[in-house]
């Protein structure tokens, strides 16, 4: 009898302890945080992006052709700092009337992704 009412008493008690919370807690991983990402590099059409780009600033924002050269390289840098950030080249970045990406809060390209 002693030793049925030990063995309840054994089984009573570890289920006290489990449901108090009093066992191992379960160890979750840190998230995997980077400095960047790798993608890779491809060169889409950049010939045709800077004469698009460079039409843009000079025929439709009426610069002079040196400030819509500037404009341009300017736009093909923020769009190539955006697809780095999404690892998407289809990606492009916000940019200002001279070209310049806009920035977030965090520092980083504001985008735009076509679905």
């Amino acid at each position: 009898m002693k030793k049925i009412t030990l063995a309840i008493t054994l089984v009573t008690f570890a289920n006290i302890v489990a449901a108090g919370g009093l066992t191992d807690p379960k160890v979750i991983p840190p998230p995997m945080v980077g400095n960047g990402t790798d993608c890779e590099d491809e060169n889409k059409g950049a010939e045709s992006g800077y004469s698009g780009a460079f039409n843009h600033y000079h025929i439709a924002l009426g610069q002079s052709a040196d400030k819509a050269a500037k404009s341009a390289k300017n736009a093909l840098s923020a769009h190539a700092e955006a697809q780095a950030q999404t690892c998407n080249t289809n990606t492009k970045a916000v940019t200002d009337g001279n070209g310049h990406a806009v920035r977030d809060g965090d520092g980083g390209v504001v985008t735009n992704t076509p679905t």
